[in-house]
């Protein structure tokens, strides 16, 4: 299913709710250890989080996860992509809140700036 974040409420249903099928499918039938599937289900949970926080006034926000074979013939395993995704206002705009240097650079130049420790995430954390 595809799941939809349209609020505060939403973030811990829907990260609940992707977590647990996602964690279910990498464990029991992709072969991961728990604790690779806790850190992917932190991440997963802190993507979910971000819609919310930096999306903006208004946007709505999708998880979707599906399972995939390997290709015939190959001697690849089964995989799993996982989508976050939202309608916000960037993160460019997001980033231009708190700098709003950022505003004028590319859509590269702010990712690069966001991942920069203390530039982003809550105030006064690194």
């Amino acid at each position: 299913p595809i799941l939809r974040i349209a609020g505060p409420a939403d973030v811990v249903a829907v990260a609940r709710d992707a977590v647990g099928r996602v964690g279910g499918l990498l464990e029991a039938e992709l072969g991961y250890d728990r604790r690779d599937v806790a850190a992917i289900a932190l991440v997963l949970s802190e993507a979910c989080n971000n819609v919310w926080e930096h999306a903006g006034p208004g946007a709505v926000g999708f998880v979707a996860a599906q399972r995939f074979a390997p290709r015939r013939g190959s001697a690849g395993r089964p995989y799993l992509l996982v989508g976050v995704a939202d309608d916000g206002c960037g993160i460019r705009s997001s980033l231009a809140r708190a700098h709003p240097d950022a505003l004028g650079g590319s859509d590269e130049s702010a990712v690069r700036r966001a991942l920069e420790a203390g530039v982003s995430g809550v105030p006064g954390e690194e």
